[in-house]
């Protein structure tokens, strides 16, 4: 499904990026410009997936779960942006985690979706 596979590369990258600056690999500057694009880039992919309605009733759970795990992966990039603007090393790590975990579930449902 395009909306789980376009929200999957996003919170990847954003996670691959804050690993990177706390590694020293990568300055702040450009790690922030990476999180926001990230962040501004599945706002469109959201809007898009809710604007359309499920064909049956019975794709209502599906349309549901996949619009929760868009809405958390938005919800944990922008934790994981000021994470990184507040200088929050523990927070910036646990982002990593929530990030890398809501990539993980949702690129397992959209392999059963596929």
């Amino acid at each position: 499904m395009h909306a789980l596979d376009s929200a999957v590369g996003e919170t990847r990258t954003a996670a691959l990026v804050l690993r990177q600056h706390l590694s020293g690999r990568i300055m702040r500057p450009y790690a922030d410009t990476v999180v926001t694009n990230s962040e501004e880039a599945l706002g469109p992919v959201q809007a898009s997936f809710g604007s359309v309605d499920p064909p049956t009733r019975a794709d209502d759970k599906l349309r549901d779960d996949v619009g929760g795990l868009l809405s958390d992966a938005g919800d944990a990039l922008a934790t994981a942006r000021i994470a990184l603007r507040t200088h929050d090393a523990p927070g910036m790590r646990k982002s990593i985690g929530e990030l890398g975990s809501l990539a993980d579930r949702m690129e397992q449902l959209s392999e059963r979706l596929s």
